[in-house]
């Protein structure tokens, strides 16, 4: 990157420090931005069985797979000593874009070449090591506009056509459901293979409007998070689709800085959130979006 690049990421990213040893980024979970190295050294470890490692320092962006994509993190970062970063995420690109246009073009287009150049480096350094398959079930961060509207199309297949329910939210000619809550929440996706089978969305308490903040009552405050819209399609819904979604959202939210998960569940979902230490917070209501419901909290 220029040193125009360089300065105009200073104005809008915000400091983080690193002692030597912290993680900065754990493999496999969802974090809302990408780092820039200012001074330090980082481990790159894209393998830790096979020791696939890659040395990073200052200039250097890290992160901006997940970032961009909505991916998961495909490697753990650790700091070699003391690290200063600037974290960079949407809110900074968008007030880089509104600010500077034409240093934020620069960038997004390093960040274009940095992706597919990095994606492809970090395949040839797997290709051999792990031998491990590919998991069934992807679970992405919605980061893009088309993810955006493919969740937005698994809600109304799943609660307009498989489950039979009307939405004053609807688009039946376009086959989506789009509501204000979709604006300030983070929305994941999930496939296996190239079939889309569900979405959740889970809001910050800070974000929720008052109808969220009535269903959970006194358990909602600001510190900590809530799923607000959980569309699953009946022929996929097993113990390791739930388990592989609620993942992605708790390794998201404590990243957030959230002290706790909520969740009004589907009924017959309940045992499934209890397994995995989700706890009753009150009484069974029925709502319009699920039906009979269990409001149940995880701490974190």
């Amino acid at each position: 990157m220029t040193p125009d690049m360089h300065n105009a990421l200073r104005v809008v990213g915000q400091p983080l420090s690193f002692k030597g040893g912290d993680t900065l980024r754990q493999k496999g979970t969802f974090a809302p931005d990408m780092l820039l190295i200012l001074t330090g050294q980082v481990d790159c470890v894209l393998s830790e069985e096979d020791a696939v490692h890659l040395p990073v320092g200052p200039g250097t962006i890290v992160g901006e797979i997940g970032s961009l994509t909505g991916q998961a993190a495909t490697a753990t970062l650790r700091a070699v000593g003391p690290v200063e970063t600037l974290s960079l995420d949407a809110r900074a690109l968008q007030r880089l874009q509104q600010e500077a246009p034409k240093v934020a073009s620069d960038i997004l287009r390093h960040l274009t070449h940095l992706l597919r150049d990095r994606s492809v480096q970090n395949q040839d350094l797997l290709a051999e090591s792990t031998g491990e398959a590919a998991d069934a079930i992807t679970v992405v961060r919605c980061s893009t506009l088309d993810q955006m509207r493919t969740a937005q199309r698994v809600h109304y297949d799943v609660h307009c056509l498989e489950n039979g329910r009307d939405s004053a939210l609807a688009d039946h000619e376009e086959g989506i459901i789009i509501d204000d809550l979709g604006q300030a929440g983070t929305t994941f996706i999930a496939y296996t293979g190239v079939q889309v089978i569900g979405m959740m969305r889970v809001h910050s308490g800070a974000d929720c409007d008052e109808d969220v903040r009535r269903l959970h009552g006194a358990h909602l405050t600001d510190t900590r998070a809530v799923i607000t819209t959980t569309a699953l399609h009946d022929a996929y819904v097993s113990d390791d689709v739930l388990s592989d979604f609620l993942g992605a959202i708790l390794t998201f939210t404590t990243v957030s800085g959230a002290d706790a998960l909520l969740v009004h569940c589907p009924m017959n979902h309940e045992a499934r959130y209890l397994a995995r230490g989700f706890v009753r917070t009150g009484p069974d209501v029925v709502l319009d979006e699920i039906g009979p419901s269990v409001p149940m909290i995880l701490r974190v």
